[in-house]
């Protein structure tokens, strides 16, 4: 049974046990306290009104697994960075869960690390194949990369959600800079659209030497009101994964580098945008036009953009 499936059975038994509760609540008010007509038409409303509103709840649950996670491992990759010269498999401890990722150690004994949270689609594994770029373009600056997958995703145990994505992240990032090899390390996180929100969170609640952004988004509302814009007001008790990156950065102690598209489809540019005007410490704003979400990856410009913002932080 996949970690999804589980995660779905655990809705199903919550809202069936809340469904009881509630409306048993209700038979009890019901034999109880109401007698006059008009009182027992309202009772019937506000039971069905109740029982409506603890459905919708979990069928916006259940959607939001469907939209932005997707757990799986990939076994082939898994040997193949197994086999790669420098490159170290990762298996933290962390309160949710173990923790799964890759360390690679580069051999110019570079004192800058790269710490990368991949998006809702990849994997750790998948996104250093994609990143595969950082040894042949750094101009010398070599750099190690981490990467670290969520729960559920590559060999990372646990079940996807936006508390366990942060706790989980937070905790195995403080792994990674206690080891010994990390000690005279500056650190930059950089993170890539689900995972701006989690790499917000840590500079929110750890010092960094950096962080990028690439299509960063101001919180889980925007994301959904991208595809269905009704997560306003009262409907924001329905969104699951609120993921405040606009509260997060008020915290935020670095200038960040700030990627994105005007026509990205994934993740509205506008949000991109407002949060930008949060950091205390402002933005290094690089838009693109015509670029889709997944293209950002393959653009030879965006990585002259990164590895000059690496460069400086590598020098300071």
């Amino acid at each position: 049974m996949d970690v999804m499936t589980q995660k779905h059975i655990y809705e199903v038994i919550i809202a069936v046990i809340v469904l009881i509760a509630y409306n048993s609540f209700c038979v009890v008010v019901r034999k109880k306290l109401i007698h006059r007509l008009i009182a027992k038409v309202c009772w019937l409303f506000v039971l069905i009104a109740g029982n409506c509103v603890i459905l919708l709840m979990l069928l916006s649950y259940v959607i939001t697994d469907h939209v932005l996670y997707y757990p799986h491992c990939d076994e082939e990759i898994h040997e193949q960075l197994g086999e790669m010269e420098h490159m170290e498999e990762l298996a933290l401890e962390t309160s949710v869960g173990k923790c799964g990722g890759w360390f690679y150690h580069s051999p110019k004994n570079s004192e800058l690390t790269v710490i990368l949270y991949p998006g809702n689609m990849q994997t750790a594994g998948e996104m250093v194949l994609l990143s595969g770029t950082f040894e042949d373009s750094a101009e010398g600056l070599g750099l190690n990369l981490v990467v670290m997958d969520y729960p559920g995703y590559g060999n990372s145990e646990g079940l996807p959600s936006e508390y366990t994505m942060k706790k989980m992240a937070l905790e195995a990032y403080d792994g990674v800079v206690s080891r010994e090899d990390m000690k005279k390390q500056k650190v930059v996180l950089m993170s890539y659209s689900i995972g701006t929100g989690v790499a917000n969170y840590i500079a929110s609640q750890r010092d960094v030497d950096g962080l990028i952004l690439m299509a960063p988004y101001q919180n889980g509302y925007d994301l959904f009101n991208g595809f269905v814009d009704i997560f306003h007001g009262p409907m924001k008790l329905f969104m699951p994964f609120r993921m405040r990156a606009d509260e997060f950065v008020k915290l935020v102690t670095v200038k960040p580098l700030v990627i994105a598209s005007e026509q990205d489809e994934m993740v509205p540019y506008e949000s991109s945008l407002a949060l930008t005007k949060l950091y205390p410490m402002g933005v290094d704003m690089k838009s693109y036009k015509g670029l889709a979400h997944g293209e950002l990856w393959q653009q030879k410009q965006i990585w002259l953009d990164i590895f000059s913002y690496l460069r400086d932080i590598y020098h300071s």
